[in-house]
């Protein structure tokens, strides 16, 4: 007993916390234990940690993706500092092509890499947004700011004239569409790789020709400990900025009547959606088409004078997003599993739109001796409610956002917010030429439902030490369901009588007294939304069977072959009915319709065999060759041209590892030179796009009689993959032992073989016809640095700045002999010798000088330009971004700036959740 009690006497209670050397935050999870016994904690979510021990033993700290540190306990209080397992620039493992993993110092082309960390330090609710301003070269656009925004990842600038410039996205070795990138849990994410060229994707083939963003997901914890996370954010957005509108003068566009006689003046009109009317006065004039209901109804006054708020400021609310993340990991060095859920739910700016999202995964990893598996599967199911179209479609400037755009500055908008009440119904809406706004929010819905399922099992042997094998089958699937309606508007015979003569909106109607309720609804199968562009859209199921060997020979000469083969399969089913004339009022049955039901069906399916392989031998780890050479068999194109080969090669030299008076330098501690040359293709038509097809003729079926007529496009079945040759150099440095860190590197992407839509003479019985036509040009210039200024370390602080920048200049080379203008649509046009693409449109008559020329007798502009004016390119030219992180004890505070948007976060480390606040 005595022994006992002297042993308990020397035991003492041993607390501290163990933070991360690289950015001095607590580290959670960390085990701590007693060298040489199995007395043992973990670190809790601040990092800290108690243990009863005694004094003199040794305390042992490890924790994944750290390197181990042991102390000697001299006190009652032991933190421990851990520094990352790669911590030297020239010792980071990158995750490449097909998930093989390379020493980033033996790359030969510029890679980026984005830790978990990083993407969602301020709480983004989607990967697209965690990687905006992050890499230099790298543009993420969002093509609409609905609550349901359309994201497009553009990797050095465009280089096909009218196919895709988005870059590949793959998630744990499989490549997934890209509009399933929101599907993705940010907090799922272990990390992103970008390959940002032609080079570094180039075992991707054709599909990566734009470059490609690598997601690998996390698989748990490697401590044998099981550890549950949740978290919860709430975020704010308004609308970052409006359009320049005047507020000076009201409504007036010279309608008859309402024209000075003398002067020629436009005069005040009460139901003017344009605003030349009069300058504002303060007096009080009529508003509306006459007055409400009846001829003796009450008449609409309003002050002539601008609402102290804008009535576009009105419109808008402040959108808000909550979003709640539960996850569970466990496992060690050989096995392990992860499970996520988590709920976000969005409003944004545009009163009642709103977004649900719900996704739940399951990955892991198991290993039994040589064999070992990796698998994972994740359902997101996504509810979104936004407005619809208007009760007069034909009217394409009456969208939401025209109607709101055109609101009179005198106008408070508070009192046309009810759009059944007496001044917003559509009888009683003061504007002949608009719909109420808040009658479409609330009487035109789109509700969609889409239901997403992203899985792969990977199972690799390893028999040797210098071969592996490996099989891969993943499937991407999904449902999307789509129902849009707007109800029925009956109008009074007041309102479609007109009173002031303006031809209102409810005088189209007179046939009938009432704008029909519509309904339509759409199914499609495929990845779970509506994208149905080129290879877009599609559900895949694919298969990847890989051999790699490697063996190191004469101690000096890293050697690694793999061969590889890929089979895919993308299919898509459409199914559409709808109608613009319902019955029955509210009741939305395609039963009950008045004509015929307007209905469509789609199927497609593609295919593609793949068979490749890469070559890398480095020397002494400081010298690396790597060659890639892939062949691709595609069902869209012709059997005379469906096969084609895709080569590449790299060489990267390290001289702070080869050069001796280098070695061990103070100042640069890593230094890489590099360079790649690459030829890869783009297919850039979908399946059945190379024979002429008939298609079905307009009026028929008409009864029992259908009818067919040739398609007004001509298609050839000599269509070619487009071919973009890269040539790339770069250089990564590394100072101050990694302090700072700069990236640079230049580039020229040529690209041959366009697949173009032009316009040809109806004597050959086509309006248009698909060709392989024109050259284009992509260079570019990019930056990326990275520096600690202080560190927590020496300074009890930390402050980060990661500023990257880059330059991009695309042209046009050549189009068709004699043709030096090929319009893309939307206004945008590629001009032979110009930057791309580029916008042009209607302008004012104007001097030399660039003024616009003015009538002397009406003061109006004189005319417009007989000619399109070019207002400049669409795509920028410079592109920068800029990351802050600034830090003390618990609290990080990261700010996020992009040239359109900046983003904020706080994170206090195991005290509070964190939450951001993005504007």
């Amino acid at each position: 007993m005595l022994s006992i009690t002297q042993v308990f006497a020397q035991n003492r209670t041993v607390t501290g916390t163990v933070t991360a050397k690289e950015d001095g935050l607590p580290l959670p999870g960390v085990t701590v234990k007693v060298k040489g016994t199995s007395n043992g904690t973990q670190t809790n979510g601040a990092g800290k940690f108690t243990l009863s021990a005694p004094n003199g033993a040794t305390l042992q700290f490890s924790f994944v993706g750290y390197n181990a540190t042991s102390i000697v306990i001299k006190g009652a209080v032991v933190d421990a500092v851990l520094t990352s397992a790669s911590a030297q620039l020239g010792e980071v493992v990158v995750t490449t092509s097909l998930g093989i993993k390379h020493p980033k110092a033996e790359l030969g082309y510029a890679v980026a890499q984005i830790s978990a960390k990083e993407l969602t330090t301020t709480n983004v609710t989607n990967i697209a947004n965690g990687l905006t301003a992050k890499v230099a070269g790298l543009a993420v656009y969002s093509l609409d700011n609905g609550v349901d925004p359309n994201i497009s990842v553009v990797l050095r600038g465009n280089r096909s004239l009218e196919g895709n410039n988005n870059a590949l996205i793959v998630l744990d070795g499989v490549p997934i569409p890209s509009a399933t990138l929101n599907s993705i849990n940010p907090n799922d994410i272990a990390d992103v790789t970008v390959l940002k060229g032609a080079g570094a994707a180039a075992l991707y083939g054709s599909e990566a020709s734009n470059g490609a963003l690598l997601i690998t997901t996390k698989r748990g914890t490697g401590d044998g400990k099981p550890t549950i996370t949740y978290g919860n954010s709430f975020q704010a957005e308004q609308v970052s900025f409006y359009p320049k509108l005047q507020n000076q003068f009201g409504t007036g566009a010279g309608d008859p009547g309402y024209v000075d006689p003398i002067t020629g003046q436009y005069l005040y009109v009460p139901f003017e959606n344009e605003s030349y009317g009069p300058r504002f006065n303060g007096a009080i004039v009529n508003l509306g088409n006459g007055p409400l209901d009846s001829a003796k109804g009450f008449q609409q006054t309003i002050k002539y004078a601008a609402f102290p708020t804008s009535p576009v400021h009105q419109f808008f609310v402040t959108g808000y997003t909550e979003q709640n993340d539960v996850n569970f990991s466990q496992g060690d060095s050989q096995n392990s599993i992860y499970i996520s859920a988590q709920n976000a739910h969005r409003t944004t700016v545009v009163p009642d739109d709103k977004n649900v999202k719900n996704a739940f995964s399951v990955r892991g990893h198991k290993t039994y001796g040589i064999f070992s598996m990796d698998y994972s599967i994740g359902y997101t199911k996504t509810e979104i409610s936004t407005y619809g179209s208007n009760y007069v479609p034909q009217f394409g400037e009456n969208s939401l956002y025209g109607a709101v755009l055109q609101l009179p500055a005198n106008l408070d908008l508070s009192k046309f917010s009810n759009p059944d009440g007496e001044f917003g119904n559509p009888n009683n809406y003061y504007d002949d030429y608009a719909v109420n706004p808040y009658w479409i929010i609330k009487h035109t819905r789109v509700n969609t439902d889409r239901d997403q399922v992203l899985s792969n099992i990977n199972f690799k042997l390893d028999p040797t030490k210098w071969l592996s094998a490996s099989y891969r089958i993943s499937n991407n699937w999904g449902v999307a369901q789509r129902r849009g309606t707007a109800e029925e508007v009956d109008f009074t015979p007041y309102a479609i009588s007109d009173p002031l003569g303006g031809t209102n909106l409810p005088s189209l109607f007179k046939g009938t007294g009432k704008a029909p309720g519509t309904l339509y609804d759409e199914t499609q199968y495929g990845d779970g939304t509506f994208n149905n562009s080129p290879g877009a859209g599609y559900n895949r199921i694919q298969g990847d069977a890989l051999l790699d060997f490697h063996h190191t020979f004469f101690k000096d000469f890293k050697t690694d072959l793999l061969l590889g083969n890929t089979v895919w399969q993308q299919h898509l089913k459409i199914l559409f009915d709808g109608s613009n004339n319902l019955l029955l009022k509210d009741f939305y049955n395609i039963n009950t319709i008045g004509g015929l039901v307007n209905a469509a069906e789609g199927e497609a399916t593609i295919r593609q065999i793949a068979y490749y392989g890469d070559f890398n031998v480095s020397y002494k780890g400081y010298l690396t060759f790597d060659a890639t050479l892939r062949n691709e068999h595609d069902s869209r194109l012709s059997a005379a041209e469906r096969s084609f080969w895709y080569p590449s090669g790299k060489l990267s030299f390290v001289p702070t590892d080869a050069l001796s008076f280098l070695k061990n330098n103070k100042v640069i501690n890593f230094w890489k030179i590099y360079g790649s040359v690459s030829r890869v293709g783009e297919i850039n038509i979908g399946p059945y796009e190379i024979n002429n097809v008939n298609v079905l003729t307009p009026g028929f079926p008409y009864g029992s009689l259908g009818g067919l007529s040739a398609s007004t496009t001509a298609y050839s079945p000599t269509l070619k993959p487009e071919l973009t040759t890269e040539v790339e150099i770069g250089t990564d440095l590394g100072f101050f032992n990694d302090r700072m860190n700069l990236d640079f590197d230049v580039y020229d992407q040529r690209d041959k073989n366009q697949t173009v839509t032009i316009n040809t003479s109806i004597a050959t019985g086509y309006n248009q016809s698909v060709l392989n036509i024109g050259e284009t040009e992509s260079k570019g210039v990019e930056v990326q640095l990275s520096g600690d200024i202080l560190t927590k370390q020496n300074n009890k602080v930390l402050l980060r700045i990661s500023p990257n920048f880059s330059i991009n200049e695309s042209k046009v080379l050549a189009l068709l002999p004699g043709v030096g203008q090929l319009s893309l649509g939307s206004n945008t046009y590629a001009v032979v010798g110009q930057p791309f693409p580029l916008l042009k449109g209607t302008d004012f008559l104007r001097d030399p000088q660039g003024r616009v020329i003015i009538d002397p007798n009406s003061g109006y502009p004189a005319g417009n330009n007989p000619n399109l004016v070019t207002y400049g390119r669409t795509t920028p030219k410079y592109d920068f971004g800029t990351t802050f992180t600034a830090g003390y004890k618990f609290v990080t505070l990261t700010v996020t700036i992009a040239p359109a948007k900046i983003s904020c976060g706080v994170v206090c480390e195991g005290l509070l959740g964190f939450a951001s606040r993005s504007r």
